[in-house]
């Protein structure tokens, strides 16, 4: 005869298996089996981790740019399922008992585990419970365009694509893609001005949609919706997109190390054009929930504008005529911008997806050790399709320095320096050459 223990571990079992099979992709790495579930009937159900009898949740909890927290009831006692990570495309991350949390996906943590603790802990049961007869509501809108184009639009693509029986509530729409979008395939849609206010449990069934891949279809609608070129068309003259980062995850001595390639690059093509970008405004800016950011995004563009001062003062003033400042343009606005460049040299980040991503555009990355990486170059440009992998810059000539700035310290957010700046520069420059060189031939 079987233990209680052992009893319970096969129900537990059970669960955990059911929550995976959940997580599987209903197309290529967008939209998971729950997500659609959810959309489809309101309901999500899995077998309870006690008894092993089915159960439905009875309370979901929304907790921006982090996911849901479904409360089962039990047939014994509660317990909650945690769907979060954005950029995991918000699988379900863990099972939580009075007891026990349990890893379904990944074991990353999330904010919703330890209140999915504190509610049990606490035998919180909630007082809002969610109606499966309502039209489900779909969360999204990361403030990082970033995580809207690969783990957010495709998923809410699929999602529109497949079933028609829900309304999308928008946080950030930092390209103006949700709302074009739910405008043009005729769904109710709401913008939250306060992001504490759409915090809390939810009497709609409630989903955050997910992915981990943007197709060549979801890409093509996209840069339609926005209104972007859809092909890569790089202009008569070398035209080379590069950007500046003041702190955080960047490089030492940044102003001497551009300054230096783009004296080089002049020195070869005398006619090349620079479009220096520190950062870009996102489409919404205006809105009220951008407030809580506004003085830091004012803060980030006046710290890349001095850069870029600093840099026009360290070269030649014939030079400085070949520089143009995107920094402070909207995201868009910037994208047109990239477009028509040959070529970029970007640190490793969200900077680089906008040439990198958008268009099939050969660059260069500089960044620390774990950032140039082949394998890390290779991960960059795996997001979406039509994508091409950065080179980078030498890793002989890269050494990883410490954190600065509010990024979590792992070693892929180290700010780094080149132990040979002129030898540095020469290897971007080298790479930069062969890039417009090939487009010179092409055209």
């Amino acid at each position: 005869m079987s233990s209680a223990s052992e009893t319970n571990d096969q129900q537990v079992s059970r669960t955990l298996e059911a929550l995976r099979a959940g997580n599987a992709w209903i197309s290529d790495r967008a939209l998971r089996r729950f997500q659609m579930n959810i959309a489809e009937t309101g309901r999500f159900t899995v077998p309870d981790p006690t008894t092993g009898e089915e159960c439905q949740a009875e309370a979901h909890y929304y907790w921006p740019q982090n996911g849901c927290l479904y409360w089962f009831s039990g047939t014994t006692e509660p317990f909650c399922v945690v769907a979060a990570s954005v950029r995991l495309g918000c699988p379900v991350l863990a099972l939580v008992t009075l007891e026990s949390v349990y890893t379904v996906a990944d074991s990353e943590a999330s904010p919703l585990i330890a209140k999915a603790q504190e509610i049990l802990g606490n035998n919180v049961c909630p007082d809002v419970r969610v109606d499966t007869t309502a039209r489900p509501l779909v969360f999204t809108g990361h403030t990082n365009f970033a995580h809207h184009l690969w783990n957010e639009f495709p998923g809410l693509w699929h999602l529109a694509h497949s079933v028609s029986n829900f309304d999308v509530r928008i946080l950030h729409d930092p390209m103006g893609s949700i709302v074009a979008f739910c405008k043009a395939h005729k769904i109710c849609f709401d913008e939250v001005e306060r992001t504490n206010a759409a915090r809390g449990w939810q009497s709609r069934p409630t989903l955050v949609p997910g992915s981990v891949f943007c197709d060549g279809d979801v890409k093509t609608e996209l840069m339609e919706l926005i209104g972007v070129p859809l092909s890569w068309s790089p202009s008569p003259e070398p035209k080379i997109y590069m950007t500046v980062r003041e702190r955080g995850r960047t490089l030492e001595n940044q102003v001497e190390v551009l300054a230096l390639i783009i004296n080089k690059v002049l020195d070869c093509r005398p006619n090349a054009v620079f479009l220096l970008d520190g950062f870009s405004l996102p489409q919404d800016f205006e809105r009220p929930i951008y407030d809580p950011v506004r003085l830091s995004f004012e803060e980030r563009i006046s710290g890349a504008q001095r850069l870029i001062g600093q840099i026009s003062e360290a070269l030649p003033k014939k030079q400085c005529a070949q520089m143009r400042d995107l920094t402070g343009m909207t995201l868009i606005g910037s994208l047109h911008e990239i477009a028509s460049c040959h070529t970029y040299l970007c640190h490793a980040g969200t900077m680089q997806h906008k040439p990198g991503w958008f268009y099939s555009l050969p660059g260069v990355l500089h960044g620390n050790r774990a950032s140039i990486r082949p394998a890390s170059l290779r991960w960059t440009a795996s997001m979406v399709e039509g994508a091409v992998a950065p080179e980078a810059v030498a890793s002989r000539f890269v050494d990883d320095l410490g954190f600065t700035g509010s990024l979590q310290s792992n070693p892929r957010n180290r700010d780094y320096s080149f132990n040979d700046l002129e030898a540095a520069a020469e290897n971007i420059t080298v790479q930069l050459m062969r890039f417009l060189n090939v487009e010179a031939e092409i055209s």
